[in-house]
């Protein structure tokens, strides 16, 4: 099967594997990557990533997409713009306990960032100045991986608990089991 323009980055499969014709973004569509989404109870899907326009339409890193594939007009129109030589795989976005939006990324100074918004696109809280790589929890929080040690924090920056741990190479990907301790994908061995 053809894809056309408008399915690059983003684009909604059927069970069977066939591109699902009745979502469709419009025009050439976006710009660049989506390397995020957050799926709305609305059915709407909020995006991340390395683009700056969908279609024409100014949406600088952050956008929302209504149920078949078009750009919603009020939101998500003035963000922060991500590094694109540092952010490729390194976000997170989730929903907040409350309804609000956290997204989590490189900024242009190559040190990791917070924000929260409203569900309306509102930028609501930044943490800023984390130097180093950090991953979504469960309940709110966030972990950050320092070269000696795991701290966990809340969403608007208060430390929350540090354990010593060294690993030297690259961490890809944590889980928080029910018991609390953590599953990690990692390139090196303790």
């Amino acid at each position: 099967q053809s894809l056309g323009s408008n399915t690059r980055y983003l684009m909604r499969l059927e069970a069977d594997g066939s591109v699902d014709e009745s979502f469709n973004v419009p025009g050439t569509g976006f710009n660049d990557q989506v390397l995020s989404l957050l799926l709305e109870p609305d059915g709407s899907i909020t995006v991340v990533g390395l683009f700056t326009n969908i279609d024409g339409t100014a949406r600088y890193n952050m956008a929302r997409i209504g149920p078949s594939g078009e750009v919603s007009p009020n939101v998500f129109q003035m963000t922060w713009a991500f590094d694109n030589t540092v952010v490729n795989n390194s976000l997170f976005m989730r929903h907040l306990s409350n309804g609000d939006i956290v997204v989590g990324g490189i900024d242009t100074g190559y040190e990791w960032e917070v924000r929260t918004y409203s569900p309306n696109g509102d930028l609501l809280d930044v943490v800023s100045g984390i130097d180093y790589p950090m991953y979504p929890l469960s309940g709110d929080r966030y972990l950050v991986r320092e070269p000696t040690g795991l701290r966990t924090f809340s969403m608007d920056g208060t430390q929350l608990s540090y354990v010593p741990f060294q690993i030297s190479g690259t961490i890809y990907n944590v889980n928080e089991l029910q018991n609390g301790n953590l599953l990690l994908t990692t390139n090196d061995f303790v």
